[in-house]
């Protein structure tokens, strides 16, 4: 489960800060999500409200790669795999710097 949501999560990169349905939709041809997309490619998040435009969102981010939603579940499977031991609360003192 967790490696398909990193998939999903990819494969919204391209999409992400995207609010305009028919905008989503046109970029994609009509079709199913049939391959990875880069930040700008063919929506550019024009629609979201800090209105950092076209390609400037995701700087450094390619195809295929997490939008920052999968980079936090990266964080904290890394993170909870370093504490050695399986359960318990998550350390906030531990957690904050890495974050």
């Amino acid at each position: 489960a967790f490696f398909g949501s990193l998939v999903a999560d990819a494969l919204c990169l391209g999409s992400h800060y995207e609010y305009d349905a028919p905008t989503i939709k046109a970029a994609y041809g009509g079709k199913l999500i049939e391959t990875y997309m880069a930040p700008g490619e063919k929506m550019g998040g024009t629609t979201h409200g800090v209105g950092w435009g076209r390609r400037n969102y995701h700087p450094g981010q390619r195809k295929g790669d997490q939008t920052d939603y999968g980079e936090y579940n990266i964080l904290m499977l890394e993170h909870l795999a370093s504490r050695g031991e399986r359960g318990g609360q998550v350390d906030l003192k531990s957690l904050i710097p890495a974050w």
